[in-house]
């Protein structure tokens, strides 16, 4: 059984269930683009369906990050967890527990990430576990190895994972697969996971707003591939960032697969004079084989 990260990186497109005005889909146009001052972080991205809060230290470096449904149980989302104690890396805990049908499930993540000489994430290394009704489902040593181009954009991530059997990890026998990340122009253009298999299972394929992006919120609005990672993102931990705002994502699940699955996702910008976004609007288009629409008001701190 693999790892389930997917549902990291897809936390803000399942879990939310509620429809909001879809006239508030269509962007405004920023007065002159956005240029928010390098001083601001992202406090909170609130809706009506899930509430995602960040807190930082004295360094302006992200310490912890939530991600929860408003009326939810108090224990139920994501919790993340960033220490700063070891040179040269970064520790991440990160949980989510969820409740459904009557099954509770919970798993979390012991990982630290360790970055090369110009602060770029080099690889990961964790441990894993899970259980469903407080019985044990999985444990598993991982690590994930991230490669970048000449302009600091990441080309693609290698998997390792280690399953524990008979009281130790197979150390000499790892389950490996890739994800791959095509860029043009300065932005992210596709994302291919292949989640365990040899070949793609899920397929991000993304186009974008003339208008530049904020690097301060926009891997907390659309985070590439974990959504622990996204504050990580921000601070170019992961290199470089798309240049311009999202506009539209394609996503395909098992893709290896047919009939596959495919959701397509648009976003919307609402700014303030000063062009810093306010608000932004998430909508789930016609094919997918429903229509929903998300308000999320941005929070900012200094």
């Amino acid at each position: 059984m693999k790892i389930a990260r997917f549902l990291l990186y897809a936390l803000n497109g399942v879990i939310i269930t509620s429809c909001a005005d879809s006239d508030n889909a269509t962007s405004q146009e920023p007065p002159g683009g956005p240029e928010t001052p390098a001083a601001g972080r992202v406090n909170a991205l609130v809706s009506d369906d899930l509430c995602q809060k960040f807190n930082y230290d004295d360094k302006r470096r992200i310490t912890t990050a939530e991600f929860t449904v408003p009326g939810a149980d108090d224990n139920e989302g994501l919790f993340v967890h960033y220490d700063y104690s070891d040179d040269g890396a970064i520790g991440l805990r990160y949980s989510d527990y969820s409740y459904e049908d009557g099954h509770s499930r919970f798993r979390k993540w012991d990982e630290t990430l360790r970055l090369s000489a110009n602060g770029l994430a080099d690889y990961c290394e964790g441990i894993f576990e899970a259980t469903v009704n407080s019985y044990p489902e999985l444990t598993a040593k991982y690590k994930i190895e991230f490669h970048y181009d000449a302009d600091k954009q990441l080309v693609d991530a290698k998997h390792y994972q280690w399953t524990m059997a008979y009281g130790g990890y197979d150390m000499e026998h790892p389950w490996t697969w890739y994800e791959w990340f095509v860029w043009e122009n300065g932005n992210l253009v596709r994302h291919e996971d292949c989640d365990g298999s040899s070949k793609p299972k899920h397929i991000n394929e993304l186009t974008y707003l003339e208008w530049p992006a904020d690097d301060a919120v926009s891997p907390l609005i659309y985070s590439t591939f974990n959504r622990a990672y996204g504050p990580l993102q921000a601070a170019g931990i992961f290199g470089a960032n798309s240049k311009n705002l999202v506009k539209i994502v394609r996503h395909t699940s098992n893709a290896d697969l047919s009939p596959s699955i495919i959701n397509k996702i648009s976003f919307a910008y609402h700014f303030d004079d000063n062009g810093r976004i306010t608000n932004y609007n998430e909508t789930y288009l016609p094919g997918s084989g429903q229509y929903k629409n998300y308000a999320y008001r941005v929070d900012w701190g200094d």
